[in-house]
């Protein structure tokens, strides 16, 4: 499946790495933390070279197939993120199979993340189940023996 482009690929602040443990450490949270919209559905996958090696780091997320021998599915949204020059860093964000307001809200959301930003859209585009609401118990009533 080839992704699409979602048309933002900004330079940033910060090496690969400082960038990538932004995002990365942010997704985690947002996106698959407690209430997160893809935490029951997909799959976070990521790889980070050592910094000396010059190669992109990517984050790619996906669906989650529990039939398969690893929970990997299709693709959805992926983010590498390159070297531009020492102090600059580009990241190429492409979506997949996902509602574009989801897609979008992700979008900014990493942009935001990588800029050093906080944002948390995904969440406010797909708001976390209401909690359950606990049933409240009738008291049990207590029998008294009588001696009789």
């Amino acid at each position: 499946m080839t992704l699409s482009t979602l048309g933002s690929t900004p330079t940033v602040e910060g090496t690969v790495t400082d960038v990538y443990s932004r995002v990365a450490n942010k997704a985690l949270n947002c996106w698959f933390g407690a209430g997160g919209p893809l935490k029951p559905t997909h799959v976070f996958a990521a790889e980070a070279p050592p910094p000396s090696s010059g190669a992109p780091a990517e984050i790619v997320i996906h669906e989650k197939d529990l039939s398969a021998p690893s929970p990997r599915g299709t693709r959805t949204f992926r983010i590498t993120i390159t070297r531009e020059s020492d102090t600059t860093t580009r990241m190429v964000l492409q979506a997949g199979k996902l509602p574009s307001d989801l897609a979008e809200a992700m979008e900014r959301d990493a942009v935001a993340w990588g800029s050093g930003r906080n944002s948390c859209d995904a969440q406010i585009v797909r708001p976390p189940p209401p909690l359950p609401v606990a049933e409240k118990k009738k008291p049990k009533k207590h029998v008294v023996a009588t001696g009789r």
